[in-house]
């Protein structure tokens, strides 16, 4: 379990543990004012319901409390999807190849969410051939990698020439929410000339 999440569970044990003080406190506050009111002599009809209200007031305060932990856990997933954006920068790749050999592009994909993942990846490239690329695992469990290899036929390449290709790399998530990490520069140099 990443730290991160053992942050946000230890906050959301704090937020529970704190509902049922506010509820314990309520409670005690019922049966002081009871026992006041005994001290006092004022009649039980005069109280009729203030046991209640208090109840409902601790019983509020748990729905904000759960509602806070709601809105902390929509907070961490976003920090997870900056956090992908931001650590996986883009980097240019440069291929030398050998004429009539095929030239190979690798990267590795990591899921940094603490679900599973969909991978995506669409390459462009200034080359004739449609480029279709192998995806290790296209099912990715949370906080795992995978590598993503895309494979240039000689047939495509010409002697001499340089070509460039981006591969752009999506990962979506069940709740249709998608993040798109940075991209994968690439340039296939082929000797010769």
């Amino acid at each position: 379990m990443s730290d991160d999440r053992k942050h946000v569970d230890g906050r959301a044990r704090q937020l529970r543990e704190r509902a049922l003080d506010l509820l314990a406190d309520a409670s005690v506050h019922a049966e002081r004012l009871n026992a006041t009111a005994e001290k006092l002599g004022v009649t039980p009809a005069l109280l009729d319901g203030l046991g209640d209200q208090l109840y409902e007031a601790a019983v509020a305060q748990l729905d904000v409390a759960s509602k806070i932990l709601e809105r902390s856990q929509t907070i961490v997933d976003r920090l997870f999807e900056l956090g992908a954006r931001q650590l996986e920068a883009s980097r240019l790749e440069r291929i030398d190849v050998e004429p009539d050999r095929p030239a190979q592009v690798r990267f590795v994909v990591r899921n940094r969410a603490p679900r599973d993942a969909q991978v995506e990846v669409e390459v462009e490239w200034d080359g004739a051939a449609r480029l279709t690329p192998r995806i290790g695992r296209e099912k990715l469990p949370g906080d795992r990698e995978t590598s993503v290899e895309i494979v240039v036929p000689a047939s495509g390449l010409a002697r001499g020439r340089i070509y460039a290709g981006t591969a752009r790399v999506r990962l979506r998530y069940a709740e249709q929410r998608t993040v798109e990490l940075p991209r994968h520069d690439f340039e296939i140099w082929v000797a010769g000339g």
